[in-house]
């Protein structure tokens, strides 16, 4: 049983913002499939956030760049904020539209299959880094 919206607010969901826009939630990929990419793209900001901040870090170092520790402080915890959401919204975004319009298990199984990727990804990484490291460097 349906609990989530109408069809006809399930197909012109977008209407509230003013764009008339249809929108259809039906799955044409396999739950491995979007879970594989929310994985990648969540590693893939990860790693260019990763990148910024280190590019940061030696442009304040190398300019000899002083900041107060508040300052400091806040931006770290506003950088860790602002990147929860964007990573939150990568994986679990699509999944809570499933939720609410009534399709919980096709929920459920991306999640699961995100997290699955994430810690596939996060090995594969952790074992390039750990037999290959010493090469690269």
């Amino acid at each position: 049983r349906n609990r989530g919206c109408q069809p006809r607010e399930r197909i012109w969901l977008v209407e509230t913002l003013g764009r008339g826009i249809p929108v259809s939630f039906g799955m044409k990929h396999s739950s491995k499939a979007i879970g594989l990419l929310q994985a990648a793209g969540l590693a893939l900001y990860v790693g260019l956030f990763a990148a910024i901040a280190f590019r940061v870090r030696e442009f304040t170092m190398g300019e000899g760049v002083s900041v107060h520790p508040v300052v400091g402080i806040s931006l770290f915890l506003l950088a860790f904020v602002i990147s929860a959401v964007i990573s939150g919204s990568i994986v679990l975004a699509y999944p809570a539209v499933l939720f609410f319009d009534g399709r919980r298990p096709d929920a459920l199984k991306i999640v699961f299959w995100s997290a699955v990727w994430l810690i596939t990804i996060f090995f594969l990484v952790a074992l390039v880094v750990f037999f290959v490291g010493d090469l690269i460097q």
